[in-house]
């Protein structure tokens, strides 16, 4: 019994370690600027959907104690009821509501890469 106890103690505490995502809607199109010109422009739901799970299971620091740069550009996601706009930085990363993501996003190409 107290095996059992420990085990669901260790799984109660690693879920709420968990981060939650930062992009929780469905959305049909993005666009990336950089530098204010579209660089890249996509419907794709695949490439939507790797993109959106890359800036949500990539580590993630709060921006409370950072100083970010000034961002390249913005990610832009699209769906019926909503525009959700994400900065974008030289290094592939974004940064979102308090949070900066360490994704490695390549916008030089003709299309982000992870």
């Amino acid at each position: 019994m107290k095996i059992l106890l420990s085990v669901f103690m260790i799984i109660l505490m690693l879920a709420a370690c968990s981060d939650s995502p930062l992009v929780e809607d469905d959305f049909h199109e993005m666009q990336v600027f950089v530098q204010e010109e579209i660089v890249f422009e996509t419907t794709d739901q695949s490439v939507i959907d790797d993109i959106i799970k890359e800036i949500n299971t990539s580590r993630r620091d709060t921006t409370h104690e950072l100083e970010l740069p000034t961002p390249d550009g913005e990610i832009i996601f699209i769906n019926e009821s909503e525009t959700l706009s994400m900065d974008v930085y030289e290094d592939g990363g974004v940064s979102f509501d308090e949070y900066y993501v360490h994704t490695e996003f390549d916008y030089v190409g003709d299309h982000p890469e992870t």
